[in-house]
């Protein structure tokens, strides 16, 4: 588990049209 997948997580919540 690495934080960059956390924040990889936060941004596709904050932009979901990313996925």
């Amino acid at each position: 588990f690495k934080l960059s997948y956390l924040k990889y997580l936060l941004d596709d919540l904050d932009k979901p049209d990313a996925m």
